[in-house]
């Protein structure tokens, strides 16, 4: 029953379907009120809903239940994220690494905070470390890309950016990104062409084709 009850809150939550998910970890924790799963599916609910201390304390009571998983861990960094309260979400990252050292969304999340507080060096070398565990990562690169533009590193900048593209080819954000670095050693061309493809993924059509002018 109450299997039956955890995977369709699953299924509710990948599908967008909160507070029907919600409703259903309830029912849950109604019958087994010591279910770390139940309590830490509940936590992401309540963070996808921006409600963080609810997310928070229910992330601390599932690691409470069951301390032996890096989810757990993650999760508690994920809340305390939100909350800006980086050194222990930097804490909860590292647990949540030392038990998985092969988890590169923990190498990427401890990355993003640490690019937070301005260690670029830091978060450089994890999200090096979350690429070499999942190649496929254009989030990592975006991020990483971003750290070697701060550094005045444009043309590495440059190959991070066109990596990610070949995972993550409409991305808006990326094609722009590229676009700054190509007007930061002033190939004003490449950076038209590239605005002009953001402008056109984003659904801003006249802006794409004022930039594809640009080009030709």
């Amino acid at each position: 029953m109450l299997d039956r009850l955890y995977h369709e809150a699953i299924a509710l939550y990948d599908t967008g379907y909160l507070s029907e998910a919600e409703e259903k970890y309830q029912q849950i924790l109604a019958s087994e009120n010591n279910h770390p799963d139940a309590w830490r599916e509940l936590g992401m609910i309540y963070l996808s809903q921006e409600r963080y201390l609810e997310a928070l304390d229910a992330f601390q009571y599932a690691l409470e239940l069951d301390s032996s998983k890096a989810i757990q861990y993650y999760c508690l960094g994920l809340g305390l994220a939100a909350t800006e309260d980086f050194p222990a979400a930097i804490s909860a990252y590292e647990q949540a690494i030392f038990i998985d050292e092969n988890w590169s969304d923990a190498y990427h999340q401890l990355g993003q905070v640490l690019l937070e507080l301005g260690q670029l060096e830091q978060a450089e070398v994890n999200y090096k470390k979350a690429i070499s565990l999942n190649p496929y990562s254009s989030e990592s690169y975006l991020n990483l890309g971003n750290i070697l533009i701060a550094k005045q590193q444009i043309e590495d900048a440059i190959n991070i950016y066109e990596n990610a593209l070949e995972f993550d080819p409409e991305n808006p954000q990326i094609l722009t990104q590229l676009a700054i670095a190509f007007i930061a050693i002033q190939n004003s061309v490449k950076a038209s062409f590239y605005l002009g493809y953001s402008a056109y993924y984003r659904g801003e059509y006249t802006e794409a084709i004022q930039y594809y002018q640009d080009v030709l």
